[in-house]
């Protein structure tokens, strides 16, 4: 079984792959910001 938007991805994937490649390089980084928040993250809800 196809999914109907393989398509979709397929014609995007290597700026999917490239985007992915970025959040995995910058997870270190992320990982030295505490965000407090109770789940929903929008910037209203954000200290």
């Amino acid at each position: 079984m196809r999914l109907p938007f393989a398509d979709i991805l397929n014609s995007h994937l290597s700026t999917l792959l490239e985007i992915n490649e970025n959040y995995l390089g910058s997870i270190e980084i992320l990982k030295k910001h505490t965000v407090v928040g109770h789940g929903d993250l929008d910037q209203k809800n954000v200290l």
